[in-house]
């Protein structure tokens, strides 16, 4: 019991004070990021953890600095509007020509989902955006000269947890990714997943390594919106198994 006493401290265990306007701004840690990963210099491939100290777009930062300007694919169960505003500073600035964001298809349905979304179609085009069923994390950062894939825990947005990362330049690795990406990008784009029942994406996800992708069925019903776009709720609260 001592140990979780707080009787022991010579300064006060809390404080009141006033009530004032807080703002909240989403900083960088690349330099946390670009530490952890400096074996990549040397061809090294990298794996650690992170307890919080940077964050999976930190990761993308410091890994662009390796390969130079890139074609950047991440996948991810949930993003935040915030990071994904930082791919589209990076764009503008030239460090990445193009970018392309596999989301998990209830991502649409959640809280900040669409505002995530929006920042990226707003700054990479309609074709950036794909949904299937994935709790995977991961990237691909494809410069003019080798590409390094990034296999993570980390989704994309800051959170301060034990979470690990590995960055690798291996071939195979990439190469799994890059037609993994590629087949993913056959399927419909947003404007018509975004009207699709679970069970259509279920079909979609189903046919992945197959000759064949199913033909996604009609019945479409009302929901919230994402750019004129009507996303169906469904039987969503009832499928996720996460």
């Amino acid at each position: 019991m001592a140990k979780k006493s707080l009787e022991g401290l010579r300064a006060p265990a809390a404080v009141a004070t006033k009530r004032r306007r807080t703002k909240v701004v989403r900083k960088l840690a690349t330099p946390f990021a670009r530490d952890a990963i400096e074996g990549l210099a040397d061809g090294l491939d990298v794996f650690g953890f992170t307890k919080g100290q940077f964050s999976f777009v930190d990761l993308i930062d410091a890994v662009l600095d390796f390969t130079g300007p890139a074609t950047v694919t991440v996948a991810t169960w949930t993003a935040a509007a915030a990071d994904a505003a930082f791919l589209g500073d990076w764009c503008r600035q030239g460090r990445i020509k193009n970018f392309r964001l596999l989301i998990d298809y209830s991502f649409l349905t959640r809280r900040g989902g669409a505002e995530a979304v929006d920042a990226v179609i707003e700054n990479f085009g309609p074709d950036s955006v794909r949904v299937t069923r994935t709790h995977a994390k991961w990237g691909l950062v494809a410069g003019a000269d080798a590409t390094v894939a990034i296999l993570t825990s980390m989704n994309l947005n800051k959170n301060p947890r034990f979470e690990y990362f590995h960055a690798t330049w291996n071939a195979d690795v990439v190469g799994l990714l890059a037609g993994l990406a590629a087949e993913i990008w056959e399927s419909p784009g947003l404007a018509e997943a975004a009207k699709m029942r679970p069970q259509q994406h279920k079909n979609i996800f189903g046919a992945l390594g197959s000759e064949g992708s199913p033909e996604p069925s009609s019945g479409v019903g009302g929901g919230s919106e994402l750019d004129g776009v009507s996303v169906d709720l469904g039987d969503f609260d009832s499928d996720l198994d996460l």
